[in-house]
């Protein structure tokens, strides 16, 4: 009486949560995380930033040129004596005033700054590249293991409620030996008490499985409540070879990357401080044009116009020797960058070696799990006609259902580890966005 109720319950928590939505592939929820994605779309605008920055006017290879323009007027009381006797007295006088400056600055030599500068703004630019790089290759790394993550979830699910119709058809065997008298009351509340439990697991693995589901929907920068469906198993790829792996990681490993990098701007930047040790030569060019009109004065009017060319030489002699230690610095900098370049490699090599012994191991425990699974479904088709026959007691056959669960949920969990490690390998060999 109690088995239709619930099973149409669990149908239409299926029907909402799964059934009727649309497949969402894993390739689908990838491309959606690269184009929605907003740590993605984030490390796209600074890839831009850098870009935009590198350019020559940036470096210090083009000139500057300016325009200054004014206009004055002034309106006086003037009263002037000159040594000859002749006096001049204007009221209400104006003054008025105009010029123009166009002026052009051009650092000709600074020392090779200009091109060690040029050449720190194209590094940038690669890192901005690299840094986007690897934050795409993580996000799709988090995407793959919380997609297989509702996978695992929804194999659960399954398992539980295939736990659930054990459940039930233990009551019914229990009510039926009662009605004929081989069984006891304490059977039947027995197995109603364990039917209860397996739907209060199956109710709590629906929120986990719909939390996962929103975790997804979150990465892939959509709203949380649009509803999907997602495949029902969990490819592994058997084949991961560590020596390809870690040559592969030698080439294209993001972390490497990037030290390699950031060791080639700590040597940009000792050029840049060497640089300091040559003059610094600079050329200028401007033109004028100014004219003044005035009612009182010498002069009724004034107007000068021309150009000026200019070159000019600055050298710093002696600075108290704080040029040679910021060169000292810089290249301390730079052997620390090149520590730090090696430390990512031996830690890059550890933690291959430590994730592919994982996902050996997880393969291993995968085929373990799936030879107890038979063995267990066997022995739960056993135990259910033996409990027909009463040889043995409901409490027995409840703990070779206990088995039999956790025997499906250890194979499952194994599954999912050894696609987690193998995640893991593909990431760290750069190769996750190629699989």
């Amino acid at each position: 009486m109690m088995k239709k109720p619930f099973l149409t319950a669990l149908f239409l928590i299926f029907a909402n949560s799964g059934f009727a939505q649309p497949l969402l592939t894993l390739q689908q929820a990838l491309h959606l995380g690269a184009q929605q994605n907003y740590e993605i779309r984030i490390a796209k605008t600074d890839e831009r930033i850098a870009d935009t920055r590198n350019t020559l006017g940036n470096a210090g290879f083009l000139p500057t040129v300016s325009l200054v323009a004014g206009m004055n007027q002034s309106i006086n009381n003037t009263r002037q004596s000159f040594v000859n006797g002749l006096s001049i007295e204007r009221d209400n006088a104006e003054n008025t005033s105009h010029n123009v400056i166009v002026e052009l600055n051009w650092t000709l030599f600074q020392g090779f700054r200009r091109f060690a500068r040029l050449q720190q703004n194209e590094l940038d630019s690669r890192l901005a590249s690299l840094n986007r790089e690897g934050i795409s290759e993580a996000i799709t790394a988090l995407i793959t293991g919380v997609y297989y993550d509702i996978v695992r979830q929804q194999q659960t699910i399954q398992v539980l409620n295939d736990a659930v119709e054990l459940s039930n058809d233990r009551i019914s065997l229990a009510e039926g030996k009662f009605t004929i008298g081989t069984g006891s009351k304490l059977d039947v509340n027995q197995a109603r008490i364990d039917l209860n439990n397996d739907r209060a697991a199956l109710l709590r693995q629906q929120v986990i499985f719909h939390e996962a589901k929103i975790t997804l929907n979150r990465l892939l920068g959509r709203d949380a409540h649009i509803q999907y469906a997602v495949q029902d198993s969990i490819p592994v790829n058997r084949a991961l070879d560590l020596e390809e792996l870690q040559q592969t990681a030698l080439e294209k490993n993001i972390g490497l990357q990037r030290a390699g990098l950031s060791l080639a701007k700590a040597n940009q930047l000792i050029r840049q401080e060497k640089s300091s040790r040559y003059p610094v030569v600079t050329f200028n060019a401007d033109y004028s044009y100014f004219r003044s009109q005035s009612d009182a004065g010498f002069l009724q009017t004034n107007r000068n116009r021309g150009y000026t060319v200019g070159i000019g030489l600055n050298m710093t002699l002696f600075d108290g020797f704080n040029n040679h230690n910021r060169i000292q610095v810089a290249k301390l900098q730079a052997t620390n960058q090149d520590l730090l370049m090696q430390k990512e490699k031996v830690d890059l090599f550890a933690e291959l070696q430590s994730t592919h012994k994982r996902y050996r191991n997880s393969l291993m425990l995968a085929d373990i799990e799936s030879t107890s699974v038979a063995l267990a479904r066997e022995n739960m088709n056993i135990a259910l006609e033996r409990y027909r026959l009463g040889s043995i007691t409901s409490l027995e056959l409840r703990d070779i259902q206990n088995k039999f669960i956790q025997a499906q949920a250890r194979l499952i969990s194994a599954h999912y580890e050894a696609k987690l490690a193998e995640t893991d390998l593909l990431l760290q060999s750069n190769e996750l966005s190629d699989k």
